[in-house]
């Protein structure tokens, strides 16, 4: 869980989003009420809307913490 926390920092931070969403999903699996992960890809799946025009999405995702399992 850290590694896939840690791999999810690094593609929210370089706007790396088809790999965040997939990281999101994978912790996901793993923990499926993960609300910060839920957040993320929210703000992600937004992000992509709004790149084609169709929603507005928040200024910035929430910043990932390193997960203590």
């Amino acid at each position: 869980m850290k590694a896939l926390t840690r791999a999810l920092q690094i593609y929210v931070r370089q706007d790396v989003r088809p790999k965040a969403i997939a990281v999101c999903k994978s912790i996901l699996e793993i923990d499926p009420r993960h609300p910060q992960v839920q957040q993320i890809l929210t703000f992600l799946n937004e992000t992509r809307r709004n790149d084609r025009g169709r929603t507005a999405a928040p200024a910035a995702p929430p910043e990932p913490e390193a997960c203590p399992h």
